[in-house]
C-alpha cells in the first residue's frame, strides 16, 4: 500500500528521534533499512523496543543505535514478536547471552525458522565432526552459518584449502575459530584479504593458520587501516613478520575506541589519530592504488609511502599528470615514478615532470582542475 509523503516523513522523524541519529547518519540508515519506510512509527517503535530488550539496554542507548545501523536489512520487515522469539531461541539453544543476541541481530539469524536453525546445526555437527562446544562456538561467533545450507559451509572449508592451506592447517583454523567455516573463500573480498596478509604484511601460511583471528577480520575495516596506522606509528616492523602477526592478532580483538586509546599519537607531527576519517582515507587510497592505478601488491610494498599519501591533494592529481605524460611520450611510463609521486614536494614534482613544450605544467591551475575531476574517489 502506498503511503503519503507526510506519513513517510513521520516514520523518518520517529526513527531519528528513537535512535538519536544525527542528520549525517540518516542517509546511511535509510540506505540499509529503506524497507522501514512502509511501516508506521508505532511498528518501528515496537521493533526498536524488541532490539533493546534482547540486548538488555534502554532503547535510546548507543548500543541499540550501533547494532541497528549494521543489522541485516530485513530487521524491520519481520514481526517484532517473531524477531524476539527467533533471537531468544538462538541464544537459548547455543548460549552466549547478550553477546550472542548482538551477533544474531547483526547477522540476520532471524531470516530462518527455529526448526531450520536446529536442523542445520545438527547437520553441521555431523558433517564437520564438531563437538557440542565447537558447534556453539562456531554459530555464536558467526550466526550467518545457520542461514546457509550445511554443504555450503563444508564447501567453504574446502575452498580455504584451495588457497594453499594444508589439510592440517585448514583443520586447525576450523577448530580454533569455527566461524571461519561460514566464510566464502572464493569471494573477491576474502581472496584480496589473503593476498594482503601474505604479500603486504608478508605473513606465511603457518603464521596465518596459527592466528585464525586475522582470517576472520575485515580487510577494509580492520586489517588494512589498523596495520597501516601501526606502521605509520612505527609500532610494527614489516621486516619481522612474526611480530606483525602477533601485533595484529592482538589488535583485531580491540574495539575501534580501545585501539585509538592505546595507539593514538597526538604528539606526532602531524598528530596520528585513528578515527573514521583515517579508516575512510585508507580505503579510498587502497581502492585508487589497486583499481585506478592498477598496481600490484608488490608495487605497493615497494613504495609503502603511497598508502600514507593524500589521495585528493597528491596521489590522484599526480597520477593523472603522469598518465598524461605517458600518453604524450611513448618512452615514458607513469608506473616507473611511484617513489617520486609519493615523496617529492609540489615544487620538486613540477620541476621534475612539467613539460612546457607539450603544454603540461604541474601548477595550481592543473591541481584545481584535477581535484575537481578526481574528487569522485574521495566520496
Amino acid at each position: 500500500m502506498a503511503r503519503r509523503l507526510d506519513q513517510v516523513q513521520s516514520t523518518v522523524w520517529a526513527i531519528q528521534q528513537a535512535l538519536r541519529l544525527r542528520d549525517d547518519q540518516l542517509p546511511a540508515f535509510l540506505k540499509r533499512h529503506a524497507s522501514c519506510l512502509i511501516f508506521k512509527p508505532e511498528r518501528i517503535g515496537q521493533t526498536l523496543q524488541t532490539v533493546a530488550e534482547l540486548l538488555a539496554v534502554p532503547v535510546k542507548s548507543e548500543e541499540v543505535q550501533e547494532v541497528v545501523m549494521v543489522c541485516d536489512e530485513r530487521l524491520f520487515t519481520i514481526n517484532p514478536a517473531m524477531l524476539s522469539q527467533l533471537v531468544s531461541f538462538f541464544c537459548e539453544e547455543f548460549g552466549g547471552g547478550q553477546h550472542a543476541a548482538r551477533t544474531a541481530l547483526k547477522n540476520g539469524v532471524y531470516r530462518v525458522s527455529a526448526d531450520t536453525m536446529r536442523a542445520r546445526a545438527v547437520e553441521l555437527k555431523a558433517m564437520l565432526g564438531w563437538t557440542e562446544n565447537e558447534l556453539n562456538q562456531g554459530v555464536t561467533a558467526n550466526p550467518m552459518i545457520l542461514t546457509k545450507k550445511p554443504f555450503t559451509v563444508v564447501s567453504n572449508i574446502q575452498k580455504l584449502q584451495a588457497h594453499s592451506f594444508s589439510s592440517a592447517q585448514a583443520l586447525h583454523v576450523r577448530a580454533s575459530r569455527p566461524s571461519i567455516a561460514g566464510y566464502d573463500w572464493s569471494s573477491t573480498a576474502n581472496k584480496e584479504k589473503l593476498t594482503y596478509l601474505r604479500h603486504v604484511l608478508q605473513l606465511s601460511q603457518a603464521e596465518l593458520s596459527s592466528r585464525p583471528e586475522l582470517l576472520g577480520a575485515s580487510l577494509a575495516r580492520i586489517i588494512g587501516p589498523r596495520s597501516e596506522f601501526l606502521y605509520a606509528c612505527k609500532r610494527i616492523n614489516l621486516d619481522t613478520s612474526l611480530a606483525v602477526s602477533r601485533s595484529l592478532s592482538i589488535i583485531t580483538r580491540l574495539s575501534d575506541a580501545n585501539f585509538a586509546a592505546r595507539f593514538n599519537n597526538l604528539s606526532a607531527s602531524p598528530p596520528l589519530v585513528y578515527d573514521d576519517q583515517f579508516k575512510r582515507h585508507w580505503q579510498q587510497r587502497w581502492t585508487f592504488l589497486v583499481c585506478e592505478m592498477g598496481l600490484s601488491y608488490a608495487d605497493i610494498c615497494a613504495c609503502r609511502l603511497l598508502l600514507q599519501t593524500s589521495l585528493l591533494n597528491t596521489l590522484a592529481p599526480r597520477w593523472h599528470f603522469l598518465i598524461l605524460l605517458e600518453t604524450a611520450e611513448t618512452d615514458f611510463k607513469a608506473a616507473d615514478h611511484l617513489t617520486a609521486l609519493a615523496t617529492l614536494s609540489d615544487e620538486q614534482f613540477a620541476q621534475a615532470f612539467s613539460s612546457a613544450s607539450m603544454g603540461l605544467v604541474y601548477d595550481p591551475n592543473f591541481l584545481h582542475c584535477a581535484r575537481g575531476n578526481l574528487c569522485r574517489f574521495c566520496q
